[in-house]
């Protein structure tokens, strides 16, 4: 017959919960995390909606020029990534407006990955 040993109960209650936390752990681990979307970094940093929709109540997306009065034109933001190879701000098919890649409200996405593997990751 065993004996039963003070705390077993204890015992028994903290190696479940040290089952648990390695499972949770491991659940949270393969979850992708989750970028900050563009508008909500903007605001971060205190750029109000009409600073990109020249709008304080903005019906409709920003207009395309919007990004060049911070970022500056293609060119000059080619230069900012230039150490990316392939530079994504240099394709082959010519100048292509910002919000092909960069969304404000919604998930950015990798133009060039329509035909092309680089493996970008799109602010």
């Amino acid at each position: 017959m065993l004996k039963r040993l003070p705390g077993r109960r204890l015992l028994a209650a903290a190696a479940a919960l040290l089952i648990a936390m390695t499972a949770l752990g491991s659940a949270l681990a393969a979850q992708p995390a989750q970028q900050s979307l563009l508008g909500d970094r903007h605001k971060a940093l205190g750029v109000a909606c009409e600073g990109c929709h020249a709008q304080s109540a903005p019906t409709g997306p920003a207009p395309a020029n919007a990004c060049v009065g911070c970022h500056g034109d293609i060119d000059k933001v080619a230069q900012q990534t230039q150490a990316l190879q392939p530079n994504p701000h240099e394709s082959h098919e010519g100048d292509i407006p910002c919000g092909e890649c960069h969304h404000a409200h919604r998930a950015s996405e990798d133009y060039c990955a329509k035909c092309h593997q680089f493996g970008f990751k799109v602010p």
